[in-house]
């Protein structure tokens, strides 16, 4: 399916727009919520809103790799109170999808 993630400015306005193809809503929100930085998102599909994606400085970019090196998309976006506790989440979500094949690395807070 076809969807339109539109990255807001200060102002609540659209500045750009990024198309995704995704299988289904939740897979477009992960996909948007990957592109997230200081700016708000607004994910749509056809006239249909599917979800508004907010910026907040105590997220963290959680990136994936393979065991061969190559990054894994999307960023899964974690929410956390301090980088010890990022990296806490970030070490558990690994141990869940599969320690042996996976590294992660977690990126700075996404605002600023």
């Amino acid at each position: 399916m076809h969807y339109r993630a539109c990255m807001l400015d200060k102002c609540g306005h659209i500045g750009c727009t990024v198309k995704l193809d995704c299988p289904d809503d939740d897979t477009a929100k992960q996909t948007a919520a990957g592109l997230l930085s200081s700016n708000d998102i607004e994910l749509w599909q056809g006239l249909r809103k599917v979800a508004d994606l907010k910026a907040h400085a105590n997220d963290y970019r959680l990136y994936l790799y393979g065991k061969d090196g190559l990054l894994i998309d999307p960023a899964i976006i974690i929410t956390a109170d301090s980088d010890n506790a990022a990296i806490a989440a970030a070490n558990k979500r690994v141990v869940d999808l599969g320690a042996e094949e996976l590294w992660a690395k977690v990126g700075d807070g996404m605002k600023g």
